[in-house]
């Protein structure tokens, strides 16, 4: 809606009308901070999370390294592989929460502009300002959840690979990589290009995981 439109649309001229109308024009323009604000705290948290995990996989290949074979079947080496790759692609969604974007505020302009304005003008164009505001910034907010959640979807994909790569990794430790384990290498890599292509799938036939604008 354009500012005009929204000034059209508050046509009261009782002041206490629109007093309780700031009032509640504050209380959105507050809220809708608070998701933003919400929304890159959650990502810092997630962030957080990927580095303890990246700590996490650096170890296990540091464990495959030295105490399992030299050469080590790409059977073991797939699922760390697949973690790396979700744990980055968690990192890219967390950072894109944060990447700089326009920001609509109030300026010190605000004031000289209600100058010699009636009480009613006045409070008109203050909210409708507010609410110009809100409008502007609730895309730019679910833009950020969009992108968090991404990036929660993805981390939870480096965890599950990250207990295949466990289960592999005990498994070739236990037999050095005999062919009657053939078979569990076999359904490691399987369910891991499942995971794998969950995440497409998911992009095309679900709603939840599309951009807000499209």
């Amino acid at each position: 809606m354009k500012f005009n439109d929204i000034l059209n649309e508050l046509a009261t001229s009782d002041t206490d009308v629109l007093r309780i109308c700031d009032l509640n024009a504050d209380a959105l323009l507050n809220g809708e901070k608070a998701r933003g604000e919400r929304a890159e705290n959650k990502a810092q948290d997630v962030l957080k999370a990927c580095a303890v995990g990246a700590s996490i996989l650096i170890g296990a290949l540091g464990f495959v390294y030295t105490h399992l074979s030299s050469s080590p079947s790409w059977a073991v080496l797939l699922p760390f592989l697949a973690g790396i790759v979700f744990l980055l692609k968690s990192v890219w969604f967390n950072l894109m929460v944060f990447k700089p974007a326009k920001l609509y505020r109030a300026t010190p302009e605000l004031i000289f502009d209600v100058q010699g304005k009636s009480l009613v003008d006045a409070l008109r164009y203050v909210i409708g300002v507010k609410l110009w505001l809100l409008e502007m910034n609730v895309p730019q907010n679910t833009e950020k959840l969009f992108y968090l959640a991404r990036a929660i979807r993805n981390f939870t994909g480096f965890i599950f690979t990250l207990l295949l790569s466990g289960i592999v990794m005990i498994a070739w430790s236990k037999t050095g990589g005999s062919p009657r384990d053939y078979t569990l290498y076999a359904v490691e890599v399987l369910a891991l290009l499942t995971v794998v292509l969950v995440d497409p799938i998911a992009e095309r036939v679900s709603s939840l995981w599309k951009p807000p604008t499209e």
